[in-house]
Order: C-alpha cells, then sequence, then structure tokens
C-alpha cells in the first residue's frame, strides 16, 4: 500500500491536487493507495469531496486516533443543544450569534455556513466559545461538519490554553493534550483497547499513530507531501526509510536537506523532486535515490511549450535526412520548388540526422546537396543548416516537419515532435509498423498526391489543426507511459510492465 501524507484538504490546493492526481494514476495502475490527512480540519470530507476525492481513498489521523468512519451518519449538534441559550439576549451576524447575560457577553456560536454542503443543517454548531463573568473566554467546543464535538479547549485564568480534551463520536475521550504557560507537556492517548499511552509532543503522537496505521506490514510506503511541515512530525517514525519526501517549493527543500544533514535523525530510502539537476544534486550530497517527476506526473523538461497555427512562420517546412537519402532530397526539393513557385512564403529547411553518421560523411553530404541547390538557384528559399539536432524552438517555428525514415528520431524525440503538435510526415515506409495510429502521418507515393498533401498542410487551416491536436493527444498518451516507468523507479515493483511503444525502423 502506497500512502500520501498531507495536511491539505481545501479543493485548488497544489500539494491536494497533485495527491489527487497521483491517487487516480495509482488506482488506473492497479497499485492499492490512499490520502492520510493530518491535523485537525472540521470540514474535511466535504472539501475533500469538492476536491473529487472519494472518502474511501482517505484516511484522517486523528478520525483513526478516534476509531471513526467517514460513512456513519451522525447526528447533527445545533444550537439546540446548548442549554438555557433561549434565556440569554442575543446579536445576530451572518452565521454566527453573541449571546449576552445582562449585557455581559456569555457565549459566541459560530455555525456551519449551508453554503458549504447540503449535509449541513440549520445553526449546525461549528464551534462554541464561552466567557465567564467578567467576559474572559474560558473554553471553546470545536465541531465537526459531519454533527459531533471533536475538541474542547480549556483556557486558564490568563486566558492561556492549559488543556486540550479531543473526542471520539460519543464524545468519551480519545486523548488529552496538558499545556503549561501555552506550550505543550503531555498528551495522553487512550487507543481501541483502553490502554493509555504518553506523549511529549505532537511528533511523539504523528509517529506513534503512523507506526499504528503501518501495523506489521512491511510493504507500505508513506509519500510525505508538503514536507516543510509535515515532515517534522513523523520523524519519530519506527520506519523512517519508508518515508519519501516529495519535495515542491524552497521550503520542503530546506526541511530535507536539515534531516538529511542531522545523521541522529533519520536516512531516506528515496526523494522525489522537480528537475534533473536537484536529483544530480542531492545524490551528490547525500548518496540518496532521487527520483524527478514534477507536480503534473512528469519531468519538467519533457513537455516542451506549444504554438498554434496563427503563432508559426507560414509555409516553414523542415526536412530531416540521412547521408543515403539522395532520391529523398531530389524529391522533396522537387515539391517544394513546385508549391514555392505558386506560394512565395513556402520555405525549406534541411538538417542533416544525427544518427550514425561521421564528420565526413556529413560534410560530403552537406557540400553535395549544397551544390545541388545553388546549381538548380534555390537557395532562396531552400537553407541548409550543418547542426545535426531540431531544438524545440526550430519544432515549434515550422509548419511541418518531413522525416526521411522513422528511426532518425528516438522515442523521446518522436513524443517531443508530436507534443509540440508539428505535423509530421514520414517519407520512406519501410518497416512503417503502426505510426498511423500514434498520429504520425505517412507520406503518399505519387509525386501529385505528395504535392497535394504538403500543400493542404500548409494552407488548410483545419486539416493542420487537427493533425496537430491528434499528435498531441498521442503524445500525452506517450507522457503518461513515460510518467509511470519515473514512479516504477520510486517503488521498484515490476507489477506493471508498461512501456512506450516502440516505433520500427
Amino acid at each position: 500500500m502506497y500512502f500520501f501524507v498531507t495536511n491539505r484538504t481545501k479543493p485548488n490546493d497544489p500539494y491536494l491536487e497533485e495527491a489527487r492526481k497521483r491517487l487516480a494514476m495509482f488506482h488506473n495502475h492497479g497499485i492499492p493507495a490512499k490520502l492520510i490527512i493530518m491535523g485537525e480540519h472540521p470540514t474535511a470530507y466535504i472539501d475533500l469531496k469538492q476536491a473529487n476525492i472519494s472518502a474511501a481513498d482517505v484516511l484522517m489521523m486523528a478520525d483513526f486516533a478516534r476509531d471513526e468512519s467517514p460513512e456513519v451518519n451522525y447526528s447533527k449538534a445545533t444550537i439546540n443543544r446548548i442549554p438555557d441559550h433561549d434565556q440569554m439576549s442575543v446579536q445576530e451576524h451572518v452565521n454566527e450569534d453573541h449571546f449576552f447575560v445582562k449585557q455581559h457577553p456569555r457565549m459566541i456560536v459560530k455555525y456551519f455556513d449551508e453554503k458549504l454542503d447540503s449535509s449541513i443543517v440549520p445553526n449546525q454548531l461549528e464551534y462554541v466559545q464561552q466567557f465567564n463573568r467578567t467576559g474572559e473566554l474560558i473554553a471553546t467546543d470545536h465541531y465537526d461538519s459531519r454533527g459531533f464535538k471533536r475538541r474542547n479547549q480549556v483556557y486558564d485564568a490568563t486566558g492561556t490554553l492549559s488543556l486540550e480534551t479531543y473526542f471520539k463520536t460519543d464524545e468519551t475521550p480519545s486523548y488529552y493534550a496538558v499545556y503549561a504557560d501555552g506550550k505543550l507537556q503531555q498528551i495522553t492517548h487512550l487507543d481501541f483497547q483502553g490502554v493509555s499511552h504518553l506523549f511529549h509532543s505532537k511528533r511523539e503522537l504523528a509517529s506513534f499513530l503512523l507506526d499504528q496505521i503501518n501495523g506489521e506490514n512491511s510493504e507500505n510506503y508513506f509519500l510525505i507531501d508538503n514536507p516543510a511541515e509535515n515532515l517534522p512530525l513523523l520523524l519519530n517514525f519506527s520506519q523512517p526509510q519508508r518515508l519519501i519526501p516529495v519535495i515542491r517549493s524552497q521550503a520542503d527543500r530546506e526541511m530535507v536537506i536539515q534531516v538529511l544533514e542531522d545523521t541522529k535523525t533519520v536516512s531516506f530510502n528515496k526523494v522525489i523532486v522537480n528537475t534533473d539537476d536537484e536529483a544530480n544534486w542531492f545524490e551528490t550530497n547525500f548518496a540518496v535515490q532521487t527520483v524527478p517527476i514534477s507536480p503534473d506526473g512528469i519531468k519538467v523538461t519533457m513537455r516542451p511549450p506549444y504554438l498554434g497555427w496563427q503563432q508559426r512562420y507560414p509555409g516553414q517546412v523542415i526536412l530531416m535526412i540521412n547521408q543515403e537519402d539522395y532520391h529523398v532530397f531530389e524529391r522533396v526539393v522537387g515539391v517544394i520548388s513546385i508549391l514555392h513557385a505558386q506560394y512565395p512564403q513556402v520555405r525549406l529547411t534541411i538538417f542533416l540526422s544525427h544518427r550514425e553518421m561521421d564528420s565526413k560523411t556529413r560534410a560530403r553530404m552537406y557540400e553535395w546537396m549544397k551544390n545541388q541547390v545553388e546549381s538548380l538557384g534555390i537557395q532562396a528559399f531552400i537553407k541548409l543548416e550543418k547542426g545535426t539536432l531540431l531544438t524545440t524552438d526550430q519544432f515549434n517555428s515550422a509548419q511541418l516537419l518531413l522525416l526521411a525514415e522513422m528511426n532518425q528520431f528516438n522515442q523521446t524525440e518522436v513524443t517531443t515532435a508530436l507534443a509540440t503538435g508539428l505535423p509530421l510526415l514520414v517519407l520512406k515506409q519501410r518497416n512503417i509498423g503502426s505510426l498511423a495510429t500514434y498520429g504520425i502521418n505517412i507520406a503518399d507515393e505519387d509525386m501529385l498526391a505528395f504535392t497535394q498533401q504538403i500543400q493542404g498542410v500548409l494552407f488548410d487551416v483545419q486539416q493542420w489543426q487537427g493533425i496537430s491536436q491528434a499528435e498531441r493527444q498521442t503524445a500525452e498518451s506517450f507522457y503518461k507511459l513515460a510518467s509511470w516507468q519515473l514512479w516504477q523507479q520510486v517503488f521498484n515493483e515490476g507489477n506493471d510492465k508498461t512501456t512506450l511503444p516502440v516505433v520500427e525502423e
């Protein structure tokens, strides 16, 4: 089982949204996973429902301590459970009432907003503050949106917190927290069997509860989201090698470094970071296995920017050619020359393939093409490049990419080309395999049909956009597969053998 530990419950929170997407991905691949929510969140299940996270996929650490179930329909605590409230004068506010006895404040009652969820009833209690006769705060009761009292706070004569009692759903105590001068001194926890456990910090309690969740299972792993806030509470966990921090901010990074530098605490088996550079830094400085996975589930360097039809150079075509593809050169140059005569904006840039071409062969091929272009007098619209690799900028500047053969690109380069939405045509049909199913189009062998094919892509915006959209959708499926391969590095389970489709030569 994989647990994603977070303290966030609000919809649109980036940490929670990343955890939600990760949860869906794990489930899609048959890997059991749940969220563990740390801290007290009175509207957690409402918030999580709005974030499209099922209660069945969530384990509230506070609920685990109380042995609660999110599925139980609890009776709702309303103002009617407070005795003598109707004997006091009241000032009404929005979702809040102030109660007085002879003009002295005795109680402030805050209600859950009924707009939160259909499960909220009128005058349902969120918290109740009680005051003594001199107007000093003496106690606060906090309620869960499911309807029961979850916590009571008692204050001393100076208004400083002195005692907290956390309740089970039947309002019997689950644990007590004792304070002195506002500082936590000890926590007494009563487990499910009624056994008392003593702790001196919330860190000790949280680590104990994580141990209870883990039980005797040696196959559980805990991904710690927002480690800047959550990791310090879990450093007493008995199996720290099963904690995997997910670094998403500078504060996260600093906290993980602090823990790694303190050899007396824990040593993580793995750390998840955003980039390759960050992964290399951690591995160099701490010898910790690091996996670069960005918040959207892939490497940051993988997904290129996208430019639409209007943002590209009109009529710009790119050809990647091999050393033996003289006939491809002649065929493409002939078509481009025909189109340029009719559409002067049509241009062709030719790159030599970087696959298995030595410098002498490259120079010889370049000189041959240069002589051909100059002898035909077409250098005004045919450009030769000595560079070997297409950059993302070059992908995004063109309207069409021609490949002599598919093996000129490796899988990453194919995915990058498709992700830019640049229409792609493969000229040689040898061992094409199922390229068309990947959004990769095949050039027609007939010269006239090939000319019309290029013309259609360059000047029919709907055709161009249709090809571009299909290619980008294919790239996204490739990215998801690549993402899952990255996650396999995290848990090394090998129970999912999914790999990227192999493009045949």
